[in-house]
């Protein structure tokens, strides 16, 4: 008599276990978010910020470059200096042009020796703090995810997140910050000019937005 009962009992508990992992299936999971990305890096938050300065001050190396060149030239085809005069601004500015040249190689490298610590530092504490999760959690969690996955979560995704959190974004802020510059500096040198590049690439863009979607879903359709 009392078999049976011992037999619903664990149908029972195996159902109701079934039911409480398949509830937990269902359980809806944390979205990764930019704010949650970018809290992340916010201890190294004053680190990146001088990563940036530095990014910032090594790529405008690199814009007024072509501004010095632009005067040398323009001494050396002035008709109204004489050769020793000419040869003196020459020099001047191209040895102006070799400093701010190194100078920008410089602020590069302190950029970038600053990014790869704070970087290192966040994938560091991102780890320390996956790994106190996961000895954490309960015998059951072992059984649904396995052991390389966990690991792989470790290694590469978190390398994944230390290039977003450490490069990505200066190198976005950046991108915005030198665009900005490079078309405030091509109007004020010819805004006629700077006018038809303009409308050049966007005329480009209009082309080519439309034809890459295209192609992208045919792509989709034939793989």
């Amino acid at each position: 008599m009392n078999q049976p009962s011992k037999s619903s009992s664990k149908a029972g508990g195996s159902k109701s276990s079934k039911t409480k992992d398949e509830d937990d299936a269902t359980l809806p999971s944390s979205q990764p978010s930019i704010p949650k990305l970018l809290g992340l890096a916010r201890p190294e938050s004053v680190a990146l910020a001088i990563a940036l300065v530095f990014m910032v001050a090594g790529e405008a190396s690199g814009l007024i470059t072509p501004l010095l060149v632009a005067r040398a030239y323009d001494s050396l085809v002035d008709p109204d200096l004489p050769n020793e005069e000419r040869m003196a601004e020459i020099s001047r500015i191209m040895a102006i042009v070799l400093i701010v040249h190194a100078a920008g190689m410089l602020c590069s490298f302190i950029r970038s020796s600053i990014m790869a610590i704070a970087g290192e530092r966040i994938v560091a504490r991102l780890r320390n703090n996956l790994f106190s999760s996961i000895l954490k959690q309960e015998i059951a969690f072992f059984d649904s995810h396995k052991s390389g996955e966990l690991v792989s979560r470790l290694g590469s995704d978190t390398t994944l997140v230390q290039q977003a959190t450490s490069s990505a974004v200066p190198e976005i802020i950046l991108g915005v910050v030198k665009l900005v510059t490079c078309l405030a500096i091509c109007f004020w040198i010819s805004p006629e000019l700077a006018g038809v590049t303009v409308g050049t690439t966007f005329g480009l863009f209009a082309v080519c937005v439309p034809f890459g979607t295209k192609i992208g879903k045919l792509s989709k359709v034939y793989q």
